[in-house]
């Protein structure tokens, strides 16, 4: 043994064969010490009081407080978290602050597990996952989709005036739509047991659900979805949970990177972000069923409308969509009988969106129902 070293709780070098007394030294063989971080033993002198270089702050062991606050407020949950000068929730005995700060890529790691997993999930509930190499397709996918997400969150603040509101809106978005999955499987469950509990949880799981008709499309969703599309994502899923706790919901599908919520017994049509509300006939295979259906083609078609708007889809179309489906009236047009709802201009968008995708199917779009022309 040729040197031993001991420190206190929050890092302040102590006597190691008397615990109660400081360390008297002035030197050390290595400038390595609590935690392995750089002990800057210039600045302090004897007595334990040399600050700490994490590389990412300069640490104080004496007070216990780095000299500047942490860029990122980690866990927004827990209030110890807000004091940015403070080190590891002020429990040391528990916690560590390995370089001062949350690695870069951290955020990036974790987006890839948690929508490579959700989209695994949701295309297993689908019956895509048939084997490995189907498995590891789906988990890319999503994979890729919430890397892009996560360095979005991490390099948000980078953004001058705007950036750190950026990052802190999407913090919050990420815990709304963790409780509003929670709070909608509760009510799920009350109202109609394990079935309830069932659709609300593919609800939830429909956030990480991408196109698997069109893998690279899928991707893009799942990037715009929580970013650019954040406010009617959140207010899709909430009002899907809503409608499936009120009983109105008969089944939840997944086609294309959009969730369905259907019912048979009301008259509903209306798409908020990526979950789409719509009546149905009785249907035994969705897949087939959507290329029959042009109302639930047309709502479809709305999805494209959110990724070009973003966050005014819910202002500039949503809204006004909302309010003149209460008030359509039948008219004759152009020699044919439509409803002064199917022409306003934010409905033929979406008409036409739809016509144009879902030609690739081999569709017929049925103009008089659903016009597609000015």
């Amino acid at each position: 043994m040729v040197e031993r070293y001991a420190y206190d709780p929050w890092g302040k070098r102590r006597n190691p064969a008397d615990w109660k007394q400081d360390d008297t030294r002035t030197s050390w063989i290595i400038d390595r010490g609590y935690t392995m971080h750089e002990h800057l033993s210039p600045f302090g002198g004897a007595g334990g009081g040399c600050i700490i270089n994490m590389n990412g702050r300069v640490y104080d062991p004496l007070t216990a407080m780095f000299f500047s606050p942490d860029p990122f407020v980690q866990a927004p949950d827990s209030w110890l978290n807000y004091n940015r000068y403070g080190y590891a929730f002020g429990n040391p005995l528990v916690y560590i602050d390995p370089d001062g700060e949350l690695a870069w890529f951290v955020p990036i790691l974790i987006g890839a597990v948690i929508f490579g997993t959700g989209n695994l999930v949701a295309h297993t509930i689908r019956g895509d996952v048939n084997s490995f190499g189907d498995g590891l397709k789906y988990f890319g996918q999503g994979a890729l989709a919430g890397a892009a997400f996560g360095a979005a969150w991490q390099f948000a603040p980078l953004i001058p005036i705007v950036g750190k509101g950026i990052q802190t809106t999407m913090t919050v978005y990420g815990i709304a739509q963790g409780i509003t999955g929670v709070a909608g499987m509760v009510g799920g469950a009350i109202n109609d047991g394990s079935d309830g509990l069932g659709r609300a949880g593919k609800l939830f799981m429909g956030n990480f659900y991408l196109n698997e008709k069109e893998p690279w499309l899928g991707i893009w969703q799942g990037f715009t979805r929580h970013t650019w599309e954040m406010p009617q994502s959140w207010l899709g899923q909430t009002v899907s949970q809503v409608l499936n706790t009120s009983g109105i919901t008969d089944k939840v599908e997944y086609w294309g990177g959009a969730t369905f919520s259907t019912t048979r017994d009301q008259s509903i049509a209306v798409s908020i972000g990526s979950y789409i509300n719509v009546r149905t006939q009785r249907y035994t295979d969705f897949d087939s069923y959507i290329l029959t259906d042009q109302t639930v083609m047309h709502e479809y078609g709305h999805t494209f409308d959110s990724r070009i708007w973003g966050p005014l889809y819910l202002f500039v179309i949503g809204l006004p969509s909302l309010i003149s489906a209460d008030a359509s009236q039948p008219i004759y047009h152009s020699g044919i009988w439509t409803t002064t709802h199917r022409l306003k201009w934010y409905e033929r968008s979406a008409s036409r969106k739809a016509k144009k995708y879902f030609n690739k199917y081999g569709v017929i779009w049925n103009d008089i129902r659903n016009p597609t022309y000015k």
